[in-house]
């Protein structure tokens, strides 16, 4: 999709083309935008690119990206979509977990579906499975604190862009040991691999009825392991993600938690850190300084954040993919400054 947008305060945003291409190739689709430019003769006014990080998209050698930037003859902002990085995540920890699989969707998924009809009838809400605290390390009974407080206060001041979002909201503060008026459990819904959002939502629903739904005892125990990671580690990360300023703090917060997760399974952990490390775009210094408007950072991080800016050294930026900032492996946290 070839967006342009017109304005300051009153930006006004118009599609250009949703052009087709005949392969998915990073050449191909680079000479379909590439045309467009040239159509509506506004070579040099692209000065961001959009993507899902692809590596038909985000390839130093054969991306749409780099082509597309070499068009244009000087340095653009690679913006990824911040979604699709977050979907990376939880499809590798759905991965690790349950392993990888040529279904187009989940087996256990469909079992629950069909079964909605009885389950639904016997569901008593006094007595759903909510997430268990006690033998959880204290940083994650913290962290699950924390999360609950959260999503009831977002539950409460935000409108959302699908219903979807909404419910696994809601479910989310039930499962941690909340309340939501009249809270009731949806039918479920249709589920395939490129929606990972309707994969939480299911791993909470099931997590919460298997006195009902009828699993083995290895089916028990992964659906309960992925609730436990989306409740506690994902969710927030996943809805906090859009937020392109907040960006750089919100990668390094799961990092954190990802870290920690280590006393739970080193394993995935490291696999998990594996694909946050591999996704650091808004820890460019191309992007870096959107994080200056974070109101997540307090005013002292902002003006330490400004000063670490100020005083680096100029660098020309030159084309291509910009390079990530290498992560520590040890159990301290990522800063910013």
């Amino acid at each position: 999709v070839v967006i342009r947008s017109i304005g300051g305060q009153t930006q006004i945003e118009k599609i250009l083309a949703i052009p087709e291409t005949e392969s998915g190739s990073g050449a191909c689709e680079a000479q379909e935008i590439i045309q467009v430019l040239e159509k509506y003769e506004i070579k040099n006014e692209l000065k961001c690119q959009c993507f899902d990080t692809t590596a038909s998209n985000t390839s130093s050698e054969i991306g749409a990206c780099k082509f597309i930037e070499e068009y244009v003859g000087s340095p653009i902002l690679w913006c990824a979509c911040r979604h699709h990085v977050a979907e990376l995540v939880m499809k590798k920890m759905n991965d690790l977990i349950i392993g990888k699989t040529t279904d187009p969707g989940v087996a256990l998924f469909r079992r629950f579906r069909n079964q909605w009809d009885g389950i639904k009838k016997n569901i008593d809400y006094s007595a759903l499975v909510i997430l268990n605290k006690t033998d959880l390390p204290q940083w994650m009974k913290e962290e699950a604190e924390k999360v609950l407080v959260w999503a009831e206060n977002k539950l409460k001041s935000s409108t959302f862009p699908r219903g979807d979002y909404k419910e696994l909201l809601t479910l989310l503060i039930v499962f941690l040991g909340g309340s939501v008026e009249n809270f009731s459990i949806q039918i479920p819904g249709a589920d395939h691999h490129a929606r990972w959002l309707s994969k939480a939502i299911y791993y909470l629903k099931m997590s919460m009825l298997q006195n009902i739904f009828k699993m083995s005892e290895i089916e028990t125990q992964h659906v309960n392991l992925l609730a436990r990671f989306v409740s506690v580690v994902y969710s927030k990360y996943w809805f906090t993600t859009p937020l392109a300023m907040s960006a750089a703090r919100n990668d390094l917060s799961l990092y954190d938690l990802l870290l920690k997760y280590r006393q739970i399974d080193p394993t995935q952990a490291l696999a998990l850190m594996k694909v946050v490390r591999n996704h650091l775009w808004y820890l460019t210094p191309q992007l870096i300084t959107l994080s200056l408007c974070d109101e997540g950072l307090s005013k002292e991080e902002r003006e330490e954040l400004a000063k670490t800016i100020y005083n680096t050294p100029r660098e020309e930026i030159t084309l291509g993919k910009p390079k990530f900032l290498s992560l520590s492996w040890s159990t301290k946290r990522p800063q910013l400054n």
